[in-house]
């Protein structure tokens, strides 16, 4: 050739290249060659790309996610990367068109950009438009050139393979064309279960792609025909099955409602007892469902079944109207976008992180990373200006934009001292950030959060600013990530309280659960709570979904101006992931910052540890009476309630569990006192776990508190009367709680009172049917602080004043009215055995 007669080097010229004799066949080729590429298919339905890209709720592609698009027909399961060489003309001569040229690649050859989702393949793919008795296999598929470049493997190859052959033996045996076969669920059922078969040593082809079970584990199968038929509750980023986990109950009452919503019969106990574990589950529902007719895909039209407007031979979820196959709203939490309307708000301002040359977005104030000024009043304490970013990939500039540190970064504000709560977003329209930082005023709000890419973190803390700045940092010293922070808006809270007093939780050894409700809670669009951070450090912390989660107060009057979560009583409760106490305890205790709505029924205050037995509840009985009941798994119950008229006020609410001699345990329940309300015991025997199944918060799926949350802790053993009582000062001290009071220190020496009335505690307020709205101020109820029950009433309005010596409050009585209290029972018979101070 031309080229071999120019080259100095002939002996190496590639003209003298021969093929090696390594298979030994005579003409040196393999005996099997392998087949990278094929005369593609025209097809009943051809796979694009687009089909194919990973779901993201950017409307992008992630690769870590599912498919955009989960075949009704699919009959192989399969990920890799978009493996495609772009080609061009290269002129050899100055970009001559008319001189020589030679073949390059066209940037980046597609290898190495995460490639599509996990995909399934459809049966739709394998059937020819027209021709009657063949089916594609190897790769001769109905794809794009782009599709077959990433599915090319020789596992891909050998999955399609049997993918055709069970078509092929389903169709003869059943007399029908193969065409048919991804119209008729009947059809599909008898081919999945070919697939799916273990007999003879056959391994059951994977349907679905599910990144954590193999083909050996015992719900394999019965997986992969729940998935595929779409019975699984699942969203686009639950690609690990997590068979051996215990299932959720509110997985467990998806899955059912999924099955009977298909179509199916699921007979009475499939479910109960609950499982033990998500595979079991699994195995249960599809042993019931097994001999049942598949229910039949309904066609509408000829040559559009679901009558979407898109043909048939062009539609990929022809039995589906969405445009993908996820249904799924991106959480509010996760969107990006501020709530609507919050600068209405008093005392509201807000800020866009952006780039200098971006649109406003009022009234936020723009932020392109610039120092602080004090002509200003806000800015970064390091020049972050060439740390902005504007995607171009959002439609909100809000969210399209960011100020990043690399590091470690501080940005301030000027505001005046006092209690502000402190609205933030995290996150990045097009790239993955992960390891994000960022506190607030010195308290921790995110560590090591990662956000994906078009997926947002928004998140909020109460803090307290005693010199005048509002002060943010963001990222980690040590660098080696991004925290891409979007927008910022503060809004004041109400005046600094007092100093913290007792004793704080976390110094008490034993914590494994802790939620306040001015630090770590999220919020989304709807300023409900989804999410509520353990501040235990034990993670394994509270959420909830946008239609069960609890409602936020910012700043609660009856606490001390402090939020809380507010439950509605019905549909509101927050779950906990994993159990918070570990099993083998000899003991807990449970407390409770909360109030109830006067209109309250008997529900649950503080938490449940497990779905069935055992489990440990903090809640209130029938007649609405505070109640700590335990329950082992054998159904030994131990339950101490207290009779007590509802209030209307916050209060502490505790209780304690500890095992006494041999096998009797028992628990102790505390209402505005360190001193027990009511004791139960039970014999536990051997069965002393202590928790199982789903954890709660607010509620159960039977019963909801109606009221606030503002705190929570759980210990793994039970607290002695010094410690309660140092949280209870704590709490007192905290949220000015005038029921939750502990008897000053000389009184311990004395004979404890028969009758005790004090105006900081026991102090009980109401409103009677038909009287207007508004703040409670008149006391019904002055409850007796001992044990005795002596109990006053109030015959007339006498009211409650806050404040009135040393910020402890006192009853007012009128001048000429009738105010006065009534003992319900008396204290004694004889009056002149009575001292009274």
């Amino acid at each position: 050739t031309v080229v071999h007669s120019n080259l100095a080097d002939k002996t190496h010229s590639f003209l003298r290249f021969a093929l090696s004799d390594e298979f030994g066949t005579p003409d040196r080729l393999p005996p099997k060659p392998y087949v990278r590429e094929s005369l593609r298919l025209k097809a009943a339905y051809i796979v694009r790309q687009q089909d194919t890209l990973g779901w993201a709720s950017s409307g992008l592609t992630d690769h870590r996610a599912f498919a955009r698009i989960m075949f009704h027909d699919a009959v192989m399961s399969w990920q890799f990367e978009y493996d495609f060489h772009p080609t061009q003309r290269a002129f050899s001569s100055a970009g001559d068109p008319a001189g020589p040229w030679h073949a390059a690649i066209v940037g980046k050859r597609g290898f190495g950009n995460g490639g599509s989702g996990k995909a399934v393949f459809p049966l739709r793919a394998l059937i020819p438009e027209r021709i009657d008795g063949l089916l594609g296999a190897q790769k001769n598929l109905g794809y794009t050139s782009i599709v077959s470049s990433s599915l090319r493997l020789h596992d891909q190859s050998m999955a399609v393979g049997q993918a055709a052959g069970a078509a092929a033996a389903v169709a003869l045996r059943r007399g029908v064309p193969a065409r048919e076969l991804p119209w008729n669920a009947g059809l599909m059922a008898e081919l999945w279960d070919g697939l799916l078969q273990r007999s003879d040593g056959a391994v059951p082809v994977a349907l679905w792609p599910f990144a954590d079970l193999p083909p050996e584990h015992d719900a394999f199968p019965a997986v992969n025909q729940l998935a595929v038929r779409g019975l699984l509750p699942e969203g686009p980023y639950d690609t690990f099955f997590r068979a051996d986990s215990a299932p959720l109950a509110k997985w467990l009452d998806a899955l059912s409602n999924l099955v009977v919503t298909a179509g199916y019969t699921l007979p009475p106990g499939t479910l109960s007892p609950p499982p033990a574990t998500r595979g079991a589950a699994a195995v249960a529902v599809w042993e019931a469902l097994v001999s049942q007719s598949a229910p039949a895909w309904e066609r509408l039209s000829p040559d559009d079944a679901d009558l979407d407007g898109i043909p048939d031979y062009n539609d990929p979820l022809p039995f589906n109207t969405n445009t993908v196959y996820w249904v799924y709203s991106q959480p509010a939490a996760e969107d990006g976008l501020p709530p609507a309307n919050v600068w209405t708000n008093a005392g509201w301002r807000g800020f866009n992180f952006t780039t200098a040359s971006a649109t406003e977005v009022p009234p936020f104030e723009k932020d392109s990373g610039n120092t602080y000024t004090s002509a200003r009043g806000y800015g970064w304490l390091a020049d972050l200006s060439a740390n902005t970013r504007l995607r171009g990939l959002a439609p909100e500039t809000i969210r399209d934009t960011f100020v990043f540190t690399r590091y470690q970064d501080t940005w301030q504000c000027a505001v005046s001292n006092g209690i502000y709560d402190v609205f933030f977003c995290v996150g990045d329209a097009g790239y993955d950030q992960p390891g994000q930082n960022v506190s607030v005023n010195g308290v921790a709000v995110l560590e090591n959060i990662d956000t994906f890419a078009g997926a947002f973190c928004e998140s909020n803390a109460t803090v307290t600013v005693t010199n005048g700045f509002l002060t943010v940092t963001a990222g980690r010293p040590e660098g080696g990530a991004n925290t891409a922070l979007n927008w910022l808006y503060v809004i004041p809270h109400g005046t600094a309280g007092a100093p913290e007093r007792g004793t704080r939780p976390d110094t008490l050894p034993g914590l494994a659960f802790w939620i306040r409700a001015d630090t770590g809670v999220t919020t989304n669009a709807s300023g409900n709570v989804t999410a509520w951070r353990n501040l235990s450090g034990r993670g394994n912390h509270a959420a909830a979904g946008d239609t069960n989660a609890p409602s936020f107060t910012a700043h609660e009057p009856d606490l001390n101006q402090r939020p809380a979560l507010r439950f509605n009583g019905t549909s509101q409760r927050m779950t906990v992931a994993n159990r918070i106490l570990t099993n083998g305890i000899e003991g807990c205790t449970v407390i409770a910052m909360a109030r109830a709505d006067t209109n309250d029924t008997p529900s649950i205050i503080g938490i449940r540890t497990g779905s069935g037995t055992p489990f440990v509840q903090l809640d209130q009985n029938e007649a609405g009476w505070p109640r700590f009941i335990v329950r082992n798994a054998a159904g030994a119950t131990a339950n101490a309630q207290h009779a007590q008229p509802r209030t209307g006020l916050p209060g502490m609410i505790a209780g304690c569990l500890f095992k006494g001699s041999g096998t009797v345990w028992t628990n102790r329940l505390y209402v505005n006192s360190a001193v027990p309300a009511a004791t139960a015991s039970a014999d536990f025997g051997s069965a002393t776990d202590l928790t199982s199944g789903t954890q709660y918060v607010g509620g159960l799926s039977w019963t909801a508190w109606n009221g606030l949350i503002a705190e929570v802790m759980i210990y793994e053993r039970a607290l002695n009367a010094q410690e309660l009582g140092g949280i209870l000062d704590y709490l007192t001290g905290r949220y000015k709680i005038r029921q939750a009071a502990p008897p000053p220190a000389a009184l311990a020496v004395m004979p404890r009172p028969s009758a005790w009335f004090r105006s900081d505690a026991c102090v009980y307020q109401d409103r009677f049917a038909g009287e207007p709205a508004g703040p409670l101020a008149v006391t019904r109820l002055w409850a007796d602080a001992t044990e005795h029950d002596h109990d006053a009433l109030a015959l007339d309005t006498p009211t409650l004043i806050t404040n009135v010596v040393n910020g402890l409050p006192a009853m007012g009585f009128t001048v000429d009215g009738q105010d006065r209290y009534y003992l319900e029972t008396p204290i004694t018979t004889d009056p002149r055995q009575l001292t009274v101070f």
